[in-house]
This record gives structure tokens, sequence and C-alpha cells, in this order.
């Protein structure tokens, strides 16, 4: 068990906010709304970069590129966030391992 760091108390904060990010991206997808899903991937996208989490970067950028599409797939949009899903939690896992070594635990909920 690693002692928390600063860098970890970040990296928990950014799961809790991607977290809840992501909750507002699948809403704007489920509503249809390419503006909000443009929005809130530009938010999250931003968080994920400033922590190197470069798989969450392409996939919220992905989201937001599809803004700009004639005719945006809300298909592929939905299948983006599953993505994100899948990863976040992942990410979570690799940054505090990156901060305590493998195994590092900080008491942060996963999920």
């Amino acid at each position: 068990m690693c002692e928390p760091s600063d860098l970890v108390g970040i990296i928990d904060v950014f799961s809790r906010e991607a977290a809840s990010l992501l909750a507002e991206i699948a809403g704007a997808v489920d509503r249809r709304d390419a503006g909000g899903v443009r929005e809130v991937a530009h938010k999250f996208k931003g968080g994920a970069a400033s922590l190197g989490a470069r798989r969450l970067s392409t996939l919220a950028e992905r989201l937001q590129r599809l803004d700009g599409a004639e005719d945006v797939d809300f298909v592929v949009a939905g299948r983006l966030v599953g993505e994100l899903e899948a990863a976040l939690p992942l990410t979570h896992r690799a940054l505090v391992s990156m901060t305590c070594g493998p195994g590092g635990h900080t008491g942060a909920t996963e999920g």
C-alpha cells in the first residue's frame, strides 16, 4: 500500500470528475444533443490530456469531432461512450500504479 501523494489525490479527483463528465456525455448522446456531446467531450479531453491519459483523451477527441460532421452518428457516439466507460477504471489503475508502483492503492473507489 502506498502513501497517498498530491499526484495520487489529483488522479482520484480526475477519476471522479471524469465519471461525472462521462455521465453528462452519455446523457447528451441519449438526447441526441451534438453540441452538448462536443462541449463535455472537450472538457473530458482536456482533463485526460493533462494527466497523460492518451487513450481517454483520444476517445474524447473522437466524440468531440463527431459534432463537426454534417449528420452526427449517435450510434458511433454511444460506442465511444462505452469505450470511455471501459477505459476509465483501467486508466485510473494505471496512473496510480505509475505513482505508487504495481498494486498501489489509495483507498479511492473505482467504478
